[in-house]
C-alpha cells in the first residue's frame, strides 16, 4: 500500500467543477485561512441552492408537460369519437334509404313523404 509522504496533501488530486464547466483542484480547507474557507463554503452552498432550484423547475416543467399531454390525449380521443360518428352516419343513412326503398314505403329517411 502506498502512503503519501509526510506533509503531502492527498486532497490535491480531487477536483471541483467551476462555473465555466472546467475542473480545478479541490482546496484543502485545513490549509486555507478562515475567510477564504468561509467564502468557498458560501460559493459551494450557493451552487447547491442553484442546482436544487433548477431541479425543482425541471420537475415542475415535467409535471406541466405530463398534464398537457394527458389533456391532448383526451381531446384526441373525443375528436376520434366524433370523427367515427361522422363516418358511420352516411352508412346508417344509406342503410335506412335502402331499407325504405326495398320495403316500397316511398318514404325518405327522416320521415318526409316522397311524391
Amino acid at each position: 500500500m502506498n502512503t503519501p509522504a509526510r506533509g503531502v496533501n492527498v486532497q490535491t488530486t480531487a477536483t471541483m467543477a467551476t462555473a465555466s464547466g472546467g475542473a480545478t483542484p479541490a482546496p484543502d480547507f485545513e490549509e486555507l485561512d478562515a475567510a477564504t474557507a468561509r467564502r468557498l463554503r458560501q460559493e459551494a452552498h450557493a451552487t447547491v441552492d442553484k442546482s436544487v432550484d433548477a431541479t425543482r423547475r425541471m420537475v415542475t416543467m415535467a409535471e406541466e408537460t405530463r398534464q398537457t399531454g394527458a389533456k391532448t390525449l383526451n381531446m384526441l380521443n373525443e375528436q376520434t369519437g366524433t370523427a367515427d360518428a361522422h363516418r358511420r352516419r352516411p352508412t346508417a343513412l344509406a342503410r335506412e334509404l335502402t331499407a325504405s326503398l326495398a320495403a316500397g314505403a316511398g318514404r325518405c329517411p327522416g320521415g318526409s313523404q316522397s311524391n
